[in-house]
């Protein structure tokens, strides 16, 4: 993050000031940005860490649906909800977004085609060093494909996230 924020400062700078100008021409004007690169890294996010997210998704359910109440002396705990039904109400409310990722995620891996979900398995596999060049190379050569035409499905399973999260209202 802090790389990209150097290189938007960079060619704001560069922008304003006329820097690199040839020909008329800025030389990374012409490429245009996604405007939906955020909702994008979201949906990648879920997709190749689903199954960390859903363990710890199951493993915060468990711990708060198995959480007994101390026995009660009488006396105030803390500054939280003074009933532990709603307590755990409220904790449980807040693993509802995470539940609806996973609900997004598991209907677009039904919905994908063989080649897509083993190039989304590849990816899960290599989460570590999925920008590596390395690894995009054993993807290719493991789909039997282009690199382009990898970068092409894998934007195409993008975007399938992307409208699957709107329409649950998880992005906007």
């Amino acid at each position: 993050m802090a790389v990209t924020f150097a290189v938007t400062i960079f060619v704001s700078l560069a922008l304003i000031c006329g820097v690199g100008r040839e020909k008329g021409r800025l030389p990374m004007a012409n490429k245009l940005a996604d405007p939906f690169k955020q909702e994008k890294r979201i949906v990648a996010n879920y997709l190749i860490n689903y199954h960390d997210i859903k363990q710890q998704y199951e493993q915060d359910r468990e711990r708060i649906l198995e959480n007994s109440p101390p026995p009660p002396d009488g006396m105030p705990r803390g500054s939280t909800t003074g009933n532990r039904t709603a307590s755990a109400g409220i904790a449980l409310a807040s693993l509802t977004v995470t539940e609806k990722w996973l609900k997004v995620v598991e209907e677009l891996v039904a919905g994908l085609s063989v080649d897509d979900k083993l190039l989304l398995n590849l990816k899960q596999t290599h989460k570590e060093y999925v920008r590596g060049s390395s690894v995009k190379k054993l993807i290719v050569m493991e789909l039997g494909v282009s690199m382009r035409t990898v970068y092409n499905r894998w934007q195409g399973i993008l975007e399938q996230g992307c409208k699957l999260a709107v329409r649950r209202g998880l992005l906007r």
